[in-house]
């Protein structure tokens, strides 16, 4: 069985500390995972912080090739258009989610929902295609509670700041 589990993310400054403790109990409860990532884009770019917690996160477990996603939310009308023709603006975006040492083609892009735009506490339905990832296209991995060691922060912020050099 899988579960779902939705952590803070790590860029939170107020919550690294119990975000870091979140992801840390998610990940040893041990089990069958699908692990996605949630990544904003700032002007057509992947925000540092995210990558950095994908980085961090990904760290934390002691395996090879753990399979994960990158779901891209909340993207704007003639921003999803380009990704959707796949050109050199697509591109660019999965590159730079792939700038990190752990890559993935497992990558969706959500456009802004009118439903949840600007509302808070507020349901929706997803669109079909996101709904169809999640369920039957985003790899899935066994992880062993054995696997999974603390979250260590001590380099994110320097590899924020390297990221934002980088990939933004």
């Amino acid at each position: 069985m899988e579960r779902c589990m939705d952590t803070p993310g790590l860029a939170d400054r107020k919550l690294k500390e119990l975000a870091m403790a979140a992801i840390t109990e998610a990940l040893r409860q041990s089990g069958r995972y699908k692990l996605f990532f949630m990544v904003r884009l700032e002007n057509g770019r992947v925000v540092a912080d995210d990558l950095a917690t994908i980085e961090t996160v990904m760290n934390s477990i002691d395996m090879e090739g753990v399979p994960f996603s990158v779901i891209i939310n909340i993207v704007k009308k003639r921003q999803y258009k380009a990704m959707m023709e796949k050109g050199i603006e697509f591109v660019k975006v999965v590159t730079m989610v792939n700038a990190i040492s752990h890559i993935t083609p497992h990558i969706l892009f959500i456009p802004i929902l009118s439903d949840l735009d600007e509302k808070d506490n507020a349901l929706a339905d997803l669109p079909a295609d996101t709904e169809a990832f999640i369920k039957y296209q985003a790899p899935s991995v066994e992880i062993s509670s054995d696997n999974v060691s603390q979250i260590n922060p001590e380099n994110l912020t320097e590899l924020i700041e390297e990221l934002r050099g980088g990939a933004t």
